[in-house]
C-alpha cells in the first residue's frame, strides 16, 4: 500500500484570509505561487517569512531567478566566476595579437577593452635598384615594373631608344613621330602642288581655271606661284550715261544706264536710255463703305478720285458726283494710270530754284493752283473767313480776328511771350504774359466780383516796385478801404521774414507814433512794450543783446528777477575818479510793525579791525541819507566763515574775529595758533590730541570717573600702573610677551572660519586661520566639544584599552583605507557575535572585489546565521572551495561545470524548465529517459535506420522515407552551398535567394517586383536603365517615353549641350522650347503668372502692352510707389503722356516746353520785394497773419500803433527816446546791461543772478555784487559767492577778472554770527579773542607746530580732564635731562637706561636676557651656550658610523659599501673579449674610460654611438619604450609606445601643461614665497628701528596724514551740507554714482516655454526682446526641449521679470499629432514618408500611416517639416488615397525665457561704502545717481559703493 504524504497547503489569498500560527517545523504551501513558510509555533502566516523568495525572470528585487520559455533571465549585477561564454563581454579572457601579413606587416594586442589601431609598414623590396635594407633609401627612375597589386617591382634608366620601346616603324610608337603621311610626301616622284588626297594618300595637282572666263598662269607652281587673272568680256570699253543734250544744264544727264550681268557677276553689255517722263496717276484705295474716313482722306471710286473736307462716317455711300462737294467729299478729278519719271512745272505756277526746290511763283495772283485759298478762324460759336489776297491795302486789309479761342506768342527758341486761351483758369481762359509789360493807363482795375490774386508761381522773386527822378515825393501805396461797415486791413504775410527798410540815412519808418530809424526806435511819448496787447503784466520781452538804460531811475516791479550775469556791478560802469563816500550794497524795504529799510554792503566809512576805512556791514532798520547808510548791525547766518586778514590777537578786542558777547559753536573749531583761555576750559564731549598730551607733575594722576564722581580708570604719571574698572576693548593687535593668566572664561568671539583645503595633507588657504591659531602644542584637561569638523594631517591615537567603549559616530566615510582587528583578529561564529573585528548590524555594499581568505580549517563564508541558534544556508570554505546550499540556487547566466554533474536520486527527475515552469529537457533518474522539447544540435554522424520525421505534435514537419528517400519539408529549407535541381522547381511559397539570381533566359513576372537594393538593367557591362534604392533616383541612357501623366515632385534638371528642351502637340508641333545652350526660351501660347516675375534684362513688346490692374497710387506724404504701374529707375517716354488723374512730382521739375496750367497755381516760396513798400490807407491796419488768418503783426495805418504777437529781434542797437514801459516780462540776451539811473528800486525781493535757469556745469564764476568806490584812487568792492572757495567773500581794493573776483579779505561787521555748516565752520587765520565763554559741543584741536598749544592762565583744575597745568616741562628728541621724550621727523629719540618691559624688537643688544644653546645636529653632533657676550666654538663629532668608516679607510681607489658600516676598495674590470676596453681602472690617476666598440652607423655587432648630432642609424629596434622620445622617430616602431613621443625641443613652457608637484618657476611664485618667508620672519628680519613711514609699504590701517584728515573732513561737510540743504524737504542724501546704478545684466533666467522641441544644447546663444539688448544664454536640452538656461553674457538695460525670446531653428515643426482626430479616408495602403499638403508649412510635413481596409488606423511623423501651427488640418497625400486627414497636435515654438534676477541696486537695498563701512537704505533710483536714507556715517567721496548685484560704482558727489 502506498503512503502519501500531504503539507497543509492553500491558495496565496487564503492563508492571507486565515492567518493561522503553523506548530514548529510545520509546513504551510501556497499553492498558486509555490511557496514555503516553516512555522515557529509563535508566528503568524502574514509575518512568518518565506523560505524561498518568489521566482521571476525580470529583473526584480528580492526574487528567485527563473528562466523564461527559451532558458533566458535578466538579473542587474552577477557577481561570479563564469566558466564558459558570454555572447558579449566588455574584453577578451586573454588578450590576442592581431597581425598583418603579406606585403604590408603590423601587429597589435587585442583584448576587446579598447579600439586599437595597427601600424603598417610595406616589406622592403630587394628588387629595387636602390635597396640598400633601409626604410630611407630612395632613388628616381624613368623606367619603372610595375606588378599586379600596384606596386613598383623594379626599376631602371634606359639610355637608348631600345631601351624605351621607342625604336619601331609602327607609327604613333617611334621616339620620333613616325607619320605615314610623310611616307607618302616621301614617295612621290610627280611634281605640282602636293595634295593629302585621302589619309596617308599625297598626289600633285596643277590648278586650271575655266574656260571663257578663268585664265591659269604656272598652275602647277612649277616655274612660279600660279596667277590666276579674269577673260576680257565683249562689253566696250569706255563712259556711259553721259551728258545728253536734253538736259538744261550741260554738265548734268537725263539718262540712265542699262547693263546686263551674267551667272558669274560680270557685265556682258552697257548702254544709255533716256528717263521717261513722268505722268500724273492715281494713287488712292477704292471707297470701302464700313470704313469711317477722316478729313484729307483721299479715295477713288467709279474711276473718279474723291478728298474729304470732313469727318465722314461710315456706312454714308461712295461718292458718284463728277464735280464740286457732296456728302463730304470734294470731286477732284478722274482716275488715271501713274507713271514715273521726269516732270517740268509751270512758271506762272511754280518756281525751281538752282538747287531743284521747287516753291510756289511769286509772281502769280494769289495763285490758283491752291486747293485752299482762305483762312478761316472760329471760337466754337462762329466762324471767320479771310482770304488770301496780296492785294489788299492798309485800309482794305484785314483789322483783326473776332473768332479766337487761344492765341500764343513765341520768340525765335519756340518759348512763349505772350499766349491767351480761353480754357485756363477752370475755363475762365487766362492770357500768359512772359514779357516786359507796360501800362500807361493811370488805372489798373481788378473788377472781379470774387476774391482776386496777383500770384507769382515760377521760381524768382516778386517785386512791386517805384522808380522815380523827381523833386517831388513819389509814393508806392498799398492802400485798403472799406466804404461799408466792414473793415479794411493791408495783410503782409511771409513764411520766414517781412523787412521793410528806409534805405536813406536819415529815412525813418513811422508805424503810429512809433519811429524806426537804423537801430533806433524812438517814440512821440513814453514807449511802452505789452507783450500778449492785454495791458497787463503778462508776456515776455526778450533782448537778445545789451540793454543800457541811461535814465535816473529805473525800476523793476517785477515780483521774480534774475540775472545770468554772476556779478552784479555797482557804483557806475566806468571807474570813478575820487571818493563820493556813498555806501556800496543792496538796499532792501521790508516790513517790521511798519516799513522799514534794511542794508548789506560795503560801508564806505567804516572803520574795521586792523584799522582800514571802509567794511562790510549788515544793518537792519536803516536809514539812507543821500545813500549813506546807519542802522543796526544785523546778525548774520552763514554756512562758514573764513577770515583771512591774519591779524593776531593780543587782547579780547583784537584780531581777525572780536565778539563782544560769547560764542557758541556747535561743531568742531579749529585754531592755527595758541589758544588762551582767561578762565576755566570746560570741555562737554570728547577732546582729542593729535600730539602727544603731557601731564607735568609727580603722583599725578589721569582719571576717568562716572557720573557721579567715582574714579572708573587711572593711570599714574611715577608708577606708570594702570586700573581698569570695566571691558577694555583692544580693536587692533595685543602682544603679550608674558604669561596671559585668566581667572575666568575665555570667549573669542570670532566666528571666522578656517579656509581649508582638504587634500594630502589638509592645508589653510590665504592665511585664514579661523578665530585661534596656537603655534605650539596644547592639553586639555576636560571635555572638549568641537561643533564643527575636525581635520587631522596626523594621526588619531586612541589609548590602548580592552574595554568595549565605542565612540559615537552618526557617519563615517573614509576616503582610502579602513582597516579593522591589526591588533588582535576575532573568528565570529554568526553574525551577530560579539567577538568579530568587523560588525554591521544593517546591509553593506561592496561596489568592486570582495575577497574571503578564510583559508583555515573550517573556514570560509557563511550565510543564513544570525544568532547562535540558527543554522548556516549557505557556505563556501576558504581551504576547499567546497559549497554547501540548503536552498534553491538559482542562476540567471551562463553556468560552466568542469566536471561531472551527479544528480543522486530515486523516482526523480533531472528537468530543464523554461522561464514559465515547462519542462524543456528532462532525464528520468530511474529509466534515463529523455525527453527533449527544442532541437538537438549533432555534429556527428545520425544513422536511423527508419524513416525519419521531424514533428510538430503529431503533425511531420519534415519526413524521409528510408525506403524511397522522397523528402517531405513543410517549412523553409535554406541552402548555404550549392544546390543542383535536375528537374523542375516547384515554389508555391515565398522564395528568397541569398545569392545572386541570374537568368539566362527570359523572365516574366506577373505580379510586383521588389527590389531592397539598386536596380539596373544592362547590355553587357553598361547600365542602360539604373534605380539607386537609397535616393530613388532614376538614370536612363536611351529615350524616355511615358503615354501617361508625368509628377515630379522635385526639381527637374536637364543637363546637356546644344539641345533644346521642347513640349510638343499632338501633332508634333512646338509649343515651348529651352535652348540648353543659352537659356533662350520661346513660348507659342498665352503666359499666365500667378506671382511675380522678375525679368534681369530687357523687355521687349513688339505690341500693346495693356496693364489691367487699377490700384490707385497715393499722392499724398513721402513718395511711395504703390501704384498698379511702379518703376524703380528712370523711364524714357517718346510720345505724349496722358495722365487720367492726378500727378505730384517728388523731386525738381524741369520743363525745356511751355508750361500750360489751366487752374490756379499755390506758391509756397518766398515774396521778396526790392524796392520800397508803402502802404496807404486811413481807418485800415496792415496785419501779417498766420496760414490760418490769426494775426501776428499789426499796423494802424491812422495812429501807427503796433502790435506785434511773436518776438522782435532787432539787429542793430535800439534806443528808446522816452521812457520805456514793460508790461510783461524782461529778458536781456545781451553780454552786457547798464543801468545809468540815479536810483534803481526793484519790487522782486529776491535778486537772482547767476542764470534764470539751473547751470547744467561749472562756469567757474563769482556770484554777488561788485561795486566802484573812492579810496585814494578808484577802487572796486565785491561781496557775494566765491565759486572757487565755495564760500561767501567781501573784498575791498578787487579786481575782476572774467568775473572771477579777487581782492583784500574786508572786515564785516554784524551784530551777530550764526556759522551752520559741517566741517570747519570758522576758520580764523590769527588769534580769535572772545570775551565771553566760549562753548564748544566737539573738540578743540591744536595745531601749533611750536610753543604751548593752549595756555590757562587759571589755577583751577579743568573739570573732566583731572590734570594740573599743562606746562613747566620741556621736550627734546635727545637724551636731554629733566625733558620730556619728542620724537624727531622720523619717529626716534635718545634716551639714557630704559627701564620697561619692551614688547618688540631691539635693533641691538650687548648680551641677550637669556643664555641660548646652539646645537649641531645631523652628520655631525655638538651644543655651546650662547649669550651673545662673546664668540663661542662649537666641537662636534661624528654620529654616523658610517663616516667614521670612511675617516678609518686608507689606500686609493673607488669606495664601496659593502655593509652597513663597512667599506671596501675596488676597480673595475671588463669581461674578455667583449669589445670593452677600461682605462684608468681604480680612478687614482684620472677618471675611469670605458671604450666600447660601437659605430654611428648601421653596423652589426658594434653598440649603438651616437654621431656629432646625437643620431645614430639602425635596422628594426624592437623594445617597449617608457618615458618620452626626444628627437623623430624615423621608420616603423614595433611594440608599445608609452608617455610623449612629440619633441619640445621647439617648445617652451608656455606649451607644457604644468604638473602638480614640480611647478614652474615665474617671478609671481618667487615674489610670494618670499612674501611668505618675509612674513614668517622674525628679530633682525624686521627691525625697523632705523625705518620710517616712508619706507614701508602701506596696508589697510593706513597713515595719518593732514591730507587724509582734510578728505575725510571735506566728505563730511560736503555730505552733511547735502543732507542740511534737504532737511526743509527730507532727510535723504543723494549721491551722484560714476554709472548707472542699473544696468540690467541678465544674471537668472527661467525657462518659461522650452519650444516643445527642436533646440540642440548650445553655449552663448543669442535671445531677443525685453527692455535690453545682447543676453546670451548656454542652454540645456533634454529631448529638443530647453529645460534650464544659465546666464552666458549678462547684456544690459533689462529690468526684472524681463520676458526674453530664444529663436527655435525649428520653429513650426510638428511634434504630435491629435490622433482622435484621424479621418481614414479611403483607398489608402501601409507607407512610410508620404506626402502632406494643407497647413503652413508648405507640404514639408512627411508621414507614416497604417492603414486597414483602405482606411488610415495609425499616423506616425516621419519628418516634422516647418512652418506649421498646432491645431491645423493637414490630408495625407498617397496613390490611390483620398480623404485622409488628421489634426496637429503640437509643433515646436520659440522658447520664452523670464528674468528673475538682473544686476541693480534696488529701492529699500541697504548700500554700503567699502572704504568708509557706511551704509544707507535706498529710497530712489536716477540714472546716475541714488538717494539714501538712515545713513549710519560719513560715505567717502570717490569710494566704491555696492548693493545688491552692483559692485563697481564710486561715489562722485553729494546732493
Amino acid at each position: 500500500m502506498a503512503n502519501r504524504i500531504q503539507l497543509r497547503r492553500g491558495g496565496a489569498q487564503e492563508w492571507q484570509n486565515s492567518n493561522p500560527i503553523l506548530a514548529q517545523g510545520e509546513f504551510g504551501v501556497e499553492l498558486d505561487t509555490g511557496r514555503i513558510k516553516i512555522g515557529d509555533g509563535v508566528t503568524s502566516w502574514n509575518t512568518l517569512r518565506y523560505e524561498r523568495p518568489i521566482e521571476s525572470v525580470s529583473n526584480t528585487a528580492n526574487t528567485l531567478v527563473q528562466r523564461d520559455a527559451d532558458g533566458n533571465f535578466s538579473a542587474g549585477t552577477i557577481t561570479a566566476t563564469l566558466i564558459g561564454n558570454s555572447a558579449t563581454a566588455s574584453r577578451l579572457a586573454s588578450s590576442r595579437q592581431i597581425q598583418l601579413a603579406g606585403d604590408v606587416e603590423g601587429s597589435q594586442i587585442f583584448d576587446g577593452s579598447q579600439n586599437i589601431t595597427i601600424t603598417s609598414t610595406l616589406d622592403l623590396l630587394s628588387t629595387l635598384p636602390h635597396h640598400d635594407n633601409t626604410a630611407s633609401s630612395e632613388g628616381t627612375y624613368t623606367k619603372v615594373v610595375v606588378d599586379a597589386k600596384g606596386r613598383v617591382k623594379n626599376a631602371s634608366n634606359p639610355t637608348t631608344l631600345a631601351g624605351y620601346g621607342l625604336d619601331t616603324n609602327i607609327e604613333g610608337t617611334g621616339a620620333q613621330p613616325y607619320d605615314l603621311d610623310l611616307v607618302a610626301i616621301a614617295g612621290l616622284t610627280t611634281t605640282g602642288l602636293i595634295s593629302r588626297s585621302t589619309s596617308n594618300t599625297m598626289v600633285t595637282r596643277t590648278i586650271t581655271g575655266t574656260a571663257t572666263r578663268i585664265s591659269i598662269n604656272d598652275g602647277g607652281g612649277i616655274n612660279g606661284n600660279p596667277t590666276i587673272d579674269l577673260i576680257t568680256t565683249a562689253v566696250t570699253a569706255g563712259n556711259y550715261n553721259t551728258e545728253s543734250l536734253t538736259s538744261v544744264v550741260g554738265s548734268e544727264t537725263v539718262n540712265a544706264t542699262k547693263f546686263t550681268v551674267d551667272d558669274y557677276g560680270r557685265l556682258t553689255s552697257a548702254e544709255t536710255v533716256p528717263i521717261a517722263t513722268a505722268a500724273e496717276g492715281t494713287t488712292a484705295p477704292d471707297y470701302d463703305n464700313a470704313t469711317a474716313y477722316s478729313r484729307y482722306a483721299i479715295i477713288k471710286n467709279a474711276s473718279k478720285v474723291y478728298q474729304a473736307f470732313e469727318d465722314v462716317s461710315a456706312g454714308g455711300g461712295a461718292p458718284t458726283h463728277g464735280s464740286g462737294d457732296a456728302g463730304g467729299w470734294r470731286f477732284l478729278g478722274a482716275e488715271s494710270t501713274e507713271q514715273k519719271g521726269l516732270a517740268s512745272f509751270a512758271q506762272e505756277d511754280f518756281d525751281v530754284t538752282a538747287g531743284g526746290h521747287v516753291t510756289i511763283a511769286t509772281a502769280g495772283v494769289d495763285n490758283p493752283q491752291l486747293q485752299n485759298s482762305r483762312v478761316s478762324f472760329a471760337d466754337g460759336n462762329a466762324v471767320e473767313h479771310f482770304d488770301l489776297d496780296q492785294e489788299l491795302t492798309a485800309t482794305t486789309g484785314y483789322r483783326g480776328f473776332n473768332k479766337l479761342n487761344y492765341v500764343k506768342v513765341n520768340d525765335t527758341s519756340g518759348n512763349l511771350l505772350f499766349g491767351a486761351n480761353n480754357t485756363g483758369d477752370g475755363g475762365a481762359g487766362e492770357v500768359d504774359i512772359n514779357v516786359k509789360t507796360l501800362i500807361s493807363d493811370p488805372d489798373v482795375t481788378f473788377d472781379g466780383a470774387t476774391d482776386q490774386l496777383i500770384n507769382k508761381t515760377g521760381d524768382g522773386n516778386l517785386t512791386i516796385g517805384i522808380s522815380q527822378n523827381s523833386g517831388s515825393a513819389r509814393n508806392l501805396s498799398i492802400a485798403a478801404t472799406n466804404s461799408g461797415s466792414g473793415a479794411s486791413n493791408v495783410i503782409i504775410q511771409a513764411e520766414d521774414t517781412v523787412q521793410i527798410n528806409a534805405t536813406d540815412a536819415a529815412g525813418k519808418v513811422h508805424v503810429e507814433t512809433m519811429r524806426f530809424q537804423a537801430d533806433h526806435i524812438g517814440a512821440v511819448g513814453d514807449i511802452l512794450i505789452d507783450p500778449n496787447d492785454d495791458r497787463d503784466v503778462t508776456g515776455l520781452v526778450t533782448i537778445r543783446g545789451n540793454l543800457q538804460v541811461d535814465g535816473t531811475t529805473t525800476t523793476v516791479n517785477s515780483t521774480v528777477t534774475t540775472l545770468d550775469d554772476p556779478i552784479i556791478t555797482l557804483g557806475g560802469d566806468t571807474a570813478p575818479a575820487s571818493d563820493d563816500g556813498k555806501d556800496r550794497g543792496v538796499e532792501f524795504r521790508y516790513f517790521d510793525s511798519q516799513a522799514r529799510v534794511g542794508f548789506f554792503g560795503y560801508d564806505d566809512s567804516a572803520a574795521d579791525l586792523g584799522g582800514h576805512t571802509g567794511a562790510f556791514t549788515f544793518l537792519f532798520n536803516a536809514t539812507n541819507t543821500a545813500e549813506v547808510f546807519s542802522g543796526t548791525d544785523a546778525g548774520i547766518i552763514a554756512g562758514n566763515l573764513k577770515l583771512t586778514t591774519n591779524t593776531n590777537s593780543t587782547s579780547n578786542t583784537t584780531g581777525d574775529l572780536v565778539v563782544a558777547g560769547g560764542a557758541g559753536i556747535g561743531d568742531d573749531v579749529n585754531i592755527g595758533g595758541s589758544v588762551d583761555v582767561d578762565t576755566n576750559l570746560r570741555i562737554h564731549g570728547t577732546s582729542r590730541f593729535d600730539d602727544t598730551m603731557e601731564l607735568h607733575g609727580a603722583s599725578k594722576s589721569l582719571q576717568f570717573k562716572n557720573g557721579s564722581g567715582t574714579v572708573k580708570s587711572e593711570i599714574h604719571t611715577t608708577t606708570g600702573n594702570a586700573e581698569f574698572g570695566g571691558v577694555v576693548t583692544v580693536t587692533g593687535n595685543t602682544d603679550l610677551n608674558s604669561n596671559l593668566n585668566v581667572s575666568s572664561l575665555v570667549h573669542l568671539e570670532s566666528t571666522d572660519n578656517p579656509d581649508i583645503v582638504s587634500g594630502a595633507p589638509h592645508s589653510i588657504q590665504n592665511n585664514d586661520y579661523g578665530a585661534l591659531r596656537v603655534d605650539g602644542g596644547g592639553y586639555f584637561d576636560k571635555d572638549v566639544l568641537f561643533n564643527g569638523n575636525i581635520f587631522l594631517n596626523g594621526d588619531f591615537n586612541q589609548q590602548e584599552d580592552s574595554t568595549e567603549n565605542f565612540g559615537l559616530r552618526n557617519y563615517l566615510s573614509v576616503r582610502f583605507k579602513l582597516r579593522a582587528g591589526s591588533f588582535s583578529a576575532f573568528n565570529p561564529s554568526f553574525s551577530n557575535s560579539n567577538t568579530s573585528n568587523l560588525r554591521v548590524f544593517g546591509g553593506a555594499g561592496v561596489n568592486q572585489n570582495l575577497h574571503v581568505g578564510a583559508t583555515g580549517s573550517g573556514e570560509g563564508l557563511f550565510v543564513g546565521k544570525r544568532n547562535s541558534n540558527d543554522t548556516v544556508k549557505f557556505s563556501v570554505l576558504g581551504a576547499s572551495g567546497n559549497t554547501d546550499i540548503e536552498g534553491t540556487l538559482n542562476v540567471e547566466g551562463q553556468t560552466t561545470i568542469q566536471d561531472s554533474v551527479i544528480i543522486n536520486a530515486s523516482n526523480e527527475e533531472f528537468a530543464i524548465q523554461n522561464g514559465s515552469g515547462t519542462d524543456k529537457f528532462t532525464v528520468d533518474t530511474d529509466n534515463g529517459n529523455t525527453l527533449i522539447q527544442g532541437s538537438l544540435n549533432v555534429n556527428g554522424v545520425v544513422d536511423v535506420d527508419a524513416d525519419f520525421a521531424v514533428r510538430n505534435g503529431t503533425t511531420d514537419k519534415f519526413f524521409v522515407d528510408n525506403v524511397t528517400g522522397n523528402t517531405n519539408i513543410e517549412g523553409t529549407l535554406t541552402a548555404d552551398g550549392h544546390t543542383e535541381l535536375n528537374s523542375t522547381l516547384n515554389v508555391d511559397s515565398n522564395t528568397t535567394l541569398g545569392g545572386t539570381l541570374t537568368v539566362s533566359n527570359n523572365s516574366e513576372f506577373n505580379g510586383t517586383v521588389d527590389v531592397d537594393n539598386n536596380f539596373a538593367v544592362r547590355s553587357g557591362t553598361t547600365d542602360k536603365f539604373t534605380v539607386a534604392s537609397s535616393t530613388g533616383n532614376v538614370a536612363t541612357d536611351g529615350t524616355l517615353v511615358v503615354e501617361g501623366q508625368t509628377t515630379i515632385n522635385d526639381s527637374l534638371i536637364v543637363q546637356s549641350n546644344n539641345e533644346v528642351v521642347n513640349i510638343n502637340n499632338g501633332s508634333g508641333v512646338t509649343k515651348f522650347s529651352i535652348d540648353t545652350d543659352n537659356g533662350n526660351t520661346n513660348i507659342i501660347g498665352t503666359v499666365t503668372i500667378g506671382d511675380a516675375t522678375q525679368i534681369n534684362d530687357t523687355l521687349g513688346v513688339s505690341g500693346v502692352t495693356t496693364i489691367t490692374r487699377n490700384t490707385q497710387q497715393t499722392l499724398t506724404g513721402s513718395y511711395a510707389a504703390d501704384g498698379a504701374f511702379q518703376l524703380t529707375g528712370g523711364a524714357a517716354i517718346g510720345k505724349n503722356l496722358a495722365v487720367g488723374e492726378g500727378i505730384r512730382v517728388y523731386g525738381g521739375t524741369e520743363l525745356s516746353g511751355a508750361l500750360d496750367l489751366n487752374n490756379s497755381a499755390d506758391i509756397s516760396g518766398a515774396l521778396v520785394c526790392n524796392d520800397n513798400v508803402n502802404i496807404k490807407a486811413d481807418n485800415k491796419t496792415f496785419t501779417i497773419e498766420t496760414a490760418g488768418g490769426v494775426d501776428k503783426f499789426t499796423v494802424d495805418t491812422d495812429n501807427g500803433n503796433t502790435d506785434i504777437q511773436g518776438t522782435l529781434d532787432v539787429a542793430g542797437d535800439v534806443t528808446a527816446s522816452s521812457d520805456l514801459i514793460v508790461t510783461g516780462n524782461l529778458t536781456v540776451n545781451g553780454t552786457t546791461t547798464t543801468v545809468n539811473s540815479t536810483v534803481t528800486t526793484i519790487d522782486d525781493p529776491i535778486i537772482t543772478v547767476g542764470g534764470d535757469t539751473a547751470p547744467a556745469s561749472n562756469d567757474g564764476k563769482d556770484r554777488g555784487i561788485e561795486f566802484r568806490y573812492f579810496d585814494g584812487s578808484a577802487k572796486i568792492g565785491f561781496f557775494g559767492y566765491d565759486r572757487s572757495a565755495n564760500q561767501f567773500a567781501f573784498l575791498t581794493s578787487a579786481t575782476n577778472t572774467s568775473e572771477v573776483l579777487a581782492g583784500t579779505d574786508s572786515a564785516l561787521r554784524a551784530g551777530s554770527l550764526n556759522l551752520t555748516a559741517a566741517g570747519t565752520a570758522l576758520d580764523v587765520d590769527n588769534d580769535a579773542n572772545i570775551d565771553g565763554a566760549l562753548t564748544v559741543d566737539g573738540q578743540i584741536v591744536s595745531n601749533k607746530s611750536s610753543g604751548a598749544p593752549f595756555s590757562i592762565a587759571s589755577t583751577t583744575k579743568v573739570n573732566n580732564l583731572n590734570v594740573d597745568l599743562l606746562d613747566s616741562m620741556t621736550t627734546a628728541s635727545s637724551n636731554t635731562a629733566s625733558t620730556v621724550v619728542n620724537r624727531d621727523a622720523s619717529g626716534n629719540f635718545a634716551a639714557g637706561t630704559i627701564t620697561a618691559a619692551l614688547t618688540g624688537n631691539a635693533s641691538t643688544a650687548t648680551t641677550l636676557e637669556t643664555a641660548r644653546n646652539i646645537a649641531v645636529a645631523g652628520v655631525v653632533s655638538g651644543t655651546v651656550s650662547f649669550n651673545g657676550s662673546a664668540d663661542v666654538s662649537i666641537t662636534t663629532t661624528f654620529v654616523d658610523a658610517d663616516i667614521t668608516a670612511l675617516a678609518a679607510m686608507s689606500g686609493t681607489g673607488y669606495v664601496v659599501r659593502t655593509a652597513a658600516n663597512t667599506y671596501a676598495q675596488r676597480e673595475l674590470e671588463v669581461t674578455a673579449s667583449s669589445g670593452i676596453t677600461l682605462t684608468n681602472a681604480d680612478g687614482v690617476s684620472g677618471n675611469t674610460t670605458i671604450n666600447v666598440a660601437s659605430s654611428a652607423t648601421n653596423a652589426a655587432n658594434n653598440l649603438v654611438l651616437r654621431d656629432g648630432s646625437g643620431n645614430f642609424a639602425a635596422g628594426v629596434i624592437t623594445a617597449s619604450l617608457t618615458g618620452n622620445v626626444t628627437g623623430n622617430v624615423q621608420g616603423d616602431v614595433t611594440g608599445d609606445v608609452t608617455g610623449t613621443v612629440s619633441s619640445i625641443a621647439n617648445h617652451d613652457t608656455d606649451a607644457l601643461t604644468e604638473g602638480s608637484t614640480n611647478l614652474y618657476f615665474t617671478n609671481t611664485r618667487a615674489d610670494g614665497r618670499a612674501d611668505l618667508k618675509v612674513a614668517a620672519a622674525t628679530g633682525a628680519n624686521l627691525d625697523l628701528s632705523s625705518k620710517t613711514t616712508s619706507d614701508l609699504a602701506e596696508g589697510t590701517n593706513q597713515y595719518y596724514t593732514e591730507a587724509r584728515v582734510q578728505e575725510k573732513l571735506d566728505n563730511a561737510f560736503e555730505q552733511l551740507s547735502a543732507m542740511l540743504n534737504n532737511l526743509a524737504s527730507s532727510t535723504t542724501l543723494t549721491l551722484a554714482l560714476s554709472g548707472d546704478p542699473t544696468p540690467g545684466a541678465g544674471v537668472v533666467a527661467v525657462v518659461t516655454n522650452g519650444g516643445g522641441g527642436g533646440f540642440t544644447a548650445a553655449n552663448g546663444v543669442a535671445t531677443s526682446g525685453g527692455t535690453g539688448s545682447s543676453l546670451t544664454v548656454n542652454t540645456t536640452v533634454a529631448s529638443g526641449v530647453i529645460t534650464a538656461v544659465a546666464v552666458n553674457a549678462g547684456g544690459s538695460a533689462y529690468t526684472l521679470n524681463d520676458t526674453v525670446t530664444i529663436t527655435n531653428p525649428n520653429a513650426g515643426k510638428v511634434l504630435t499629432l491629435n490622433l482622435g482626430s484621424i479621418t481614414g479616408g479611403t483607398g489608402y495602403t501601409t507607407g512610410t514618408a508620404l506626402a502632406t499638403t494643407g497647413g503652413s508649412g508648405s507640404a514639408s510635413l512627411t508621414v507614416d500611416i497604417t492603414a486597414s481596409g483602405g482606411a488610415i488606423t495609425n499616423v506616425t511623423i516621419n519628418d516634422g517639416g516647418t512652418g506649421y501651427v498646432a491645431g491645423e488640418t493637414i490630408t495625407i497625400v498617397q496613390a490611390g488615397g483620398a480623404g485622409g486627414t488628421v489634426d496637429i497636435s503640437t509643433v515646436a515654438t520659440n522658447a520664452t525665457l523670464q528674468l528673475t534676477d538682473v544686476t541693480t541696486m534696488e529701492v529699500g537695498s541697504t548700500v554700503t561704502g567699502a572704504t568708509s563701512g557706511t551704509t544707507g537704505v535706498i529710497t530712489a533710483l536716477g540714472s546716475n545717481q541714488i538717494t539714501v536714507d538712515t545713513v549710519d556715517g560719513f560715505f567717502k567721496k570717490g569710494e566704491v559703493v555696492s548693493a545688491n548685484d552692483v559692485t563697481t560704482l564710486t561715489v562722485q558727489s553729494f546732493s
